[in-house]
């Protein structure tokens, strides 16, 4: 096994919590050992007991123990990340597979050595039985929010407002993030504004032409229905972090057409993100518990619902109205259908279209599904 320190760039992270970790403390340049390549962001793991953690925290969200404990059946940790995984980008070389071992082993020792470190495993309570976390941390419930998710669907909102805020108020240190004015995010539109047809060598050629400013922006109040965050009437901006994630958010067809437009923000503002929450309390067994509560109502923003499920809104309706109430301009959450965030701004006004490369008329080419089998 190599010596050499192990470095991580930021191209071989996949997961948006990583990521974000990399955006808010120091980098280095330095060649990755994963994909063995010169990066300007990479960090180094030996010794960075705050990563290790991170990562640690990180397997914890993703899988349940009982997929890397052998003394459970599961695999080693090898085997699930040198596949298409959650953290990392695989790369099919030896360098991979060498830094994965040393990471791998810097991992086992922050549990031997524990102390106030995140778990990787249960280990045996004070009378000597082998536990396990038999869920993972996004699997895990809120007790308390499953219930409200009940009797929102048989009461009114309003009569639940103040115990909800009781409840997430003492959190709002950990998801309060500052977004910087001149942030640009992106919208899609299923269809275009025009198109031309102009004489070819052979055929006709066609140029499409995208909607454009408001026409891709917000709608008016009068022509919105309830949506996943709004309620009728009420207009919000609705966005995504990339281009791929905003056209799928749209669910079109193959074949459809889809508008893109660029967004840009006029002045610094307030919004809630999970992500930095995650990052805030990934650092004890007590504190990531604390996060549970958070990731329920993330996991309840980004939950596919169905057409004949759309009274499901109701609840996220609801959480909306509460951050909005808290002096939040808007709310960043998980997209089940894309690899980038959705954020969605209260008042659209706050954001102006701006001219990009990226806004375009695009083809739906095809739909490509992933299913589970059930129980």
């Amino acid at each position: 096994m190599s010596t050499n320190p192990l470095y991580l760039c930021q191209e071989c992270v996949k997961d948006n919590r990583l990521k974000l970790y990399y955006t808010t403390t120091k980098i280095e340049k330095n060649k990755c050992s994963f994909c063995d390549k010169v990066h300007e962001r990479c960090k180094n793991i030996d010794d960075n007991d705050e990563l290790i953690n991170l990562i640690t925290a990180l397997i914890r969200y993703h899988y349940s123990e009982e997929l890397y404990n052998r003394h459970w059946g599961g695999e080693h940790l090898n085997v699930l990340l040198e596949v298409e995984n959650e953290l990392l980008e695989v790369s099919p070389t030896e360098d991979f597979e060498e830094a994965l071992d040393v990471l791998i082993c810097f991992l086992g020792n922050n549990y031997m050595e524990n102390g106030n470190n995140v778990d990787l495993y249960y280990g045996h309570d004070n009378e000597g039985t082998r536990g396990c976390y038999f869920y993972s941390i996004k699997e895990s419930k809120n007790h308390f929010l499953q219930a409200l998710e009940n009797d929102l669907l048989k009461y009114n909102y309003f009569l639940y407002e103040e115990k909800v805020n009781a409840h997430i108020l003492p959190f709002m240190q950990y998801y309060e993030q500052n977004l910087a004015a001149g942030s640009q995010f992106y919208r899609a539109r299923i269809g275009y504004h025009n198109r031309t047809s102009t004489e070819g060598f052979i055929l006709p050629m066609i140029n499409y032409f995208p909607y454009t400013n408001e026409t891709i922006g917000a709608p008016d109040t009068k022509l919105v229905s309830g949506g996943r965050l709004n309620r009728p009437g009420v207009s919000f901006l609705y966005m995504a972090t990339n281009v791929d994630t905003a056209i799928n958010e749209v669910r079109p067809d193959p074949g459809h057409k889809v508008s893109i437009g660029t967004f840009k923000s006029t002045q610094d503002l307030r919004i809630v993100n999970f992500d930095k929450a995650f990052l805030d309390l990934c650092v004890t067994e007590e504190s990531l518990g604390t996060f549970t509560s958070l990731n329920h109502i993330d996991q309840l923003f980004s939950h596919p619902i169905t057409k004949d499920e759309r009274e499901q809104y109701i609840i996220t309706q609801f959480f909306a109205d509460i951050f909005r109430k808290q002096g939040f301009d808007g709310i960043q959450f998980t997209s089940s259908v894309g690899s980038g965030k959705n954020i969605l701004i209260f008042n659209p006004g706050h954001f102006v279209y701006v001219k990009d490369d990226v806004n375009k008329v695009y083809e739906v080419a095809k739909l490509q599904y992933t299913v589970n089998r059930l129980p």
